[in-house]
């Protein structure tokens, strides 16, 4: 990890040795580091929202209430958020991992093994990528483990997007909705799907934004963030 940089953690999870196996892993990594803790939905949220938080590590599964893990990934992308996303779970199915990266986390960690891979995964999403276990896409005939966690190296510019395109697909790797890309970028929803977004699909060969977010790591395409945005939204790439 990038010891200059003094990054705030939110660890999600209703088992609290859970949180304490963790956090005590993220102080040995990062010992500068601030950790928020909460095993409660709601609080999670209003955590996420009252102050600027670089990487939260959610638990798929909170048994305290009727929303789990993934509802707050939802919640964070629906209204703009640019804290990165971490999911961890004890499933290992491509199919759950791929609805996670789908709804906007940047990263999705097997229980289990999260001592060793933490610190990979952290360094993966800062890094601008995204971070699921080879392991865990192993068997899955639609995305390949090399799309994953490759270095980006190759920028936006050569896709033959226009500048406005190439904000959407920004906002789009961050994993927000289009009802948060519209409005961050000042059109209606039903311009930025029908036209930029379909552009978008058209020029990366993906019928799927989760296949959109993926393929511009499997190629190791760059995405500037776009001049205009606030501080703190950095998501997936950067410039």
């Amino acid at each position: 990890m990038d010891s200059l940089k003094v990054r705030k953690f939110l660890l999600v999870d209703d088992d609290p040795y859970a949180r304490t196996g963790v956090a005590s892993v993220l102080q040995r990594a990062e010992p500068s580091a601030e950790i928020l803790q909460t095993g409660i939905y709601q609080e999670a949220i209003e955590l996420l929202f009252s102050q600027p938080i670089d990487i939260a590590i959610i638990d798929y599964d909170l048994r305290n209430g009727e929303k789990n893990g993934l509802d707050i990934v939802r919640a964070c992308r629906e209204k703009g958020s640019g804290t990165r996303l971490i999911m961890l779970s004890a499933e290992t199915r491509p199919e759950l991992v791929m609805e996670c990266i789908n709804a906007g986390a940047s990263g999705y960690m097997t229980k289990g093994g999260q001592t060793s891979a933490l610190q990979t995964a952290i360094d993966t999403v800062v890094a601008d990528q995204i971070y699921v276990p080879r392991s865990v896409l192993s068997g899955n005939s639609t995305v390949s483990p090399a799309s994953v966690g490759r270095r980006a190296t190759v920028d936006a510019s050569s896709l033959g997007l226009t500048p406005r395109e190439t904000e959407a697909l920004y906002f789009l790797c961050l994993g927000l909705s289009n009802k948060a890309i519209a409005n961050h970028m000042g059109i209606e929803e039903k311009t930025l799907r029908q036209s930029y977004v379909t552009k978008i699909f058209q020029v990366l060969g993906v019928a799927k934004r989760t296949m959109a977010v993926l393929e511009v790591q499997r190629r190791g395409i760059t995405v500037a963030r776009p001049a205009y945005a606030k501080v703190g939204l950095t998501g997936m790439m950067s410039s």
